[in-house]
């Protein structure tokens, strides 16, 4: 898997989560809570794409990095916020919010990860893509 950082927009929510009001993973309280995401595209000028991605993620609130976001170049449709924190179980949650915007041909659908890299463990979502097309304007995708 070859990740490339997507510039984007990040931001930690004003609040903390109690891990005991949030429903641990069916693999346990190790794994990552999946991600909520909404995709959105035009179709630009070039003939690409441009997608707008709206991702909620809940990290471990001993995190004091922001997360990253990136595509694996390899497959072109799987993203990944990717975090690194030690393996343990998290007492606190504290969510982010990413905007990001990137162009490129058309997908029908998307998966984005939350991605612990220590150790390596995600959970994924996945996701259909809405095009958004202007009045009087074909889709050819």
């Amino acid at each position: 898997m070859k990740l490339k950082e997507i510039n984007c927009k990040v931001t930690a929510l004003n609040t903390v989560l109690s891990a005991t009001n949030i429903t641990s993973s069916s693999k346990g309280t190790l794994y990552p809570i999946a991600p909520a995401v909404t995709v959105y595209s035009t179709k630009g000028a070039s003939g690409n794409y441009n997608y707008f991605f709206r991702i909620v993620v809940f990290i471990d609130s001993d995190a004091t990095e922001a997360p990253t976001f990136c595509i694996d170049e390899a497959t072109g449709v799987d993203f990944y916020v990717v975090f690194d924190l030690p393996a343990k179980v998290p007492a606190n949650y504290t969510p982010w919010y990413i905007e990001a915007n990137y162009e490129m041909s058309s997908l029908r659908g998307v998966t984005v990860f939350l991605q612990n890299n220590d150790p390596r463990t995600s959970r994924g979502t996945v996701t259909t893509v809405i095009v958004i097309i202007p009045d009087g304007v074909s889709s050819d995708c």
